[in-house]
């Protein structure tokens, strides 16, 4: 037997109790959460170097004069 709450289910995004609510709808906050890790992922992956770049530690004496 599925039993379904009418009621929305919100989140109170608000940083503190003195300031004051902000509510969103929960299932569209994470819809909107997975899209956007989703798109920055795609965006990294764009822009990820071809290669990695190693950083060696410059010695005194491998310099050029």
């Amino acid at each position: 037997m599925v039993i379904r709450n009418s009621e929305r289910s919100v989140l109170n995004l608000a940083r503190n109790k003195y300031e004051a609510p902000f509510f969103v709808n929960m299932e569209s906050f994470f819809e909107f959460s997975f899209w956007i890790s989703e798109e920055l992922l795609d965006l990294e992956a764009q822009f990820k170097p071809r290669h990695d770049v190693r950083l060696q530690p410059v010695s005194g004496t491998n310099r050029l004069n």
